[in-house]
């Protein structure tokens, strides 16, 4: 598809929740989708890789290395790596008219 993807290779599911939480916060539409397929997984280098609507890698992780979800989507998204992240990454949501999720 043609949105905000995240693709897990291999059983890192709590990368992957951390993911979604980010994205949530950050008002992105973010589909995420295991891939249980080492060539594929091989083909990326990385253990997650966070795929933009154009179909751009945005962003890879290899296991091991620490990371903050909610700072890779501001990034992703244009913002700097060192901004409040979640605050600039929805602002950046709602100036490109990204789909806010809908919370109850």
């Amino acid at each position: 598809g043609f949105e905000w993807t995240l693709l897990c290779f291999g059983d890192d599911q709590r990368q992957a929740s951390a993911f979604s939480a980010a994205a949530i916060e950050a008002g992105l539409d973010l589909r995420v989708i295991t891939v249980d397929d080492e060539e594929a997984r091989d083909l990326y280098e990385s253990d997650l890789a966070l795929i933009r609507p154009d179909q751009i890698v945005a962003w890879r992780h290899v296991a091991g290395s620490i990371v903050d979800p909610a700072k890779v989507i501001a990034h992703a998204l244009g913002g700097s790596m060192n901004e409040n992240t979640n605050e600039k990454a929805a602002a950046v949501c709602n100036e490109r008219g990204a789909v806010q999720p809908q919370i109850q």
